[in-house]
């Protein structure tokens, strides 16, 4: 009797969602699809990874929420009854979606850290007559994307009192090849650095690796002497001296370096009367003399460089003959 009369109301439509969690392209990571029924399942996905996906509630009068240790991200509107979400996950223990009031699943998760990359020297480093030979490892937990070496003049006196505010110290550097994503990276840099304005000095030099994050890892610091080119001539490796002590301190021996090359200029057999020579000589030491900014400074090391390489190549073929 009481079936007669009750009218039967079907059961309302479940939720269904259908969500995913996309790791950082750079991860090579799988996306992750989240199952309703699969209550506390762990979730181990990256930093930085998306959670996106639509849910379908015909019947709900608010759109669903999903919720990451308790901090609620309400559904876009799609249309009626379908809803939509994209969110990057940054950290939290657990995902709960909400849907008519009523928790509808939940997730465990962990947040895998993106740590900084790593990298040092293998090996001490090795240099002989012309090359010099750097060794290193470097690592990184999804892939390391690129590796710099940096070297910068020992004890240099180039700093605030010689650059302008917005520029750093005197430094060279260097991108080393990296060859696509590796976590892990062992290769070697060889190189000839005889016509650095350094050469022959003693150098710092630093490693920097990288990830897809921009992130950055440091070796420590090792230092050595750059190898030098030989110089029979004895004007060329006069040259070289001062081009040695403009480097060292083109601040304090600015004005010594340009009165020494202007000793050279005034012996014109010295350099077998060289007509280029002599022309850089003179203009070179007036230019030091009256101006001290970095520009100055870096072109006079390497017209110096030059005239040295000049007399050098030409002693060793008169030498010949």
């Amino acid at each position: 009797l009481a079936a007669a009369v009750t009218p039967a109301f079907p059961p309302p439509p479940p939720v269904v969602a259908n969500l995913w969690i996309a790791p950082p392209a750079y991860t090579g990571k799988p996306p992750i699809y989240l199952d309703m029924a699969d209550k506390d399942k762990l979730l181990r996905v990256p930093v930085g990874s998306k959670l996106a996906g639509f849910v379908d509630d015909v019947r709900g009068r608010q759109p669903p929420k999903l919720a990451i240790d308790g901090r609620e991200t309400e559904f876009g509107t799609v249309s009626k009854g379908k809803f939509q979400i994209e969110q990057t996950i940054v950290g939290g223990r657990q995902i709960v979606l909400q849907a008519r009031g009523d928790e509808q699943a939940r997730w465990k998760l962990h947040v895998i850290p993106d740590l900084a990359p790593t990298i040092d020297f293998a090996r001490a480093i090795g240099v002989d007559r012309w090359s010099t030979k750097i060794e290193y490892i470097a690592g990184d937990d999804f892939g390391v994307t690129g590796v710099q070496l940096q070297i910068r003049l020992h004890g240099s006196q180039l700093g605030a009192d010689m650059l302008t505010d917005d520029e750093e110290p005197e430094v060279m550097r260097i991108d080393l090849p990296v060859s696509g994503n590796a976590k892990k990276v062992t290769d070697r840099f060889v190189r000839d650095l005889t016509s650095s304005p350094w050469a022959g000095m003693k150098v710092t030099v630093m490693l920097f690796a990288s990830d897809a994050l921009g992130q950055k890892g440091r070796s420590a610091v090792e230092t050595f002497l750059l190898p030098e080119r030989v110089f029979n001539d004895p004007t060329a490796r006069a040259l070289i001296v001062l081009r040695k002590q403009l480097t060292r301190n083109p601040k304090g021996l600015r004005l010594d370096v340009a009165d020494g090359m202007r000793m050279v200029h005034a012996d014109p057999k010295s350099y077998r009367d060289d007509p280029v020579v002599m022309l850089g000589l003179r203009v070179g030491a007036a230019r030091l003399a009256q101006n001290g900014d970095k520009e100055t400074i870096v072109e006079t090391q390497k017209l110096l460089d030059r005239k040295s390489t000049r007399l050098n190549s030409s002693h060793v073929s008169e030498s010949r003959m």
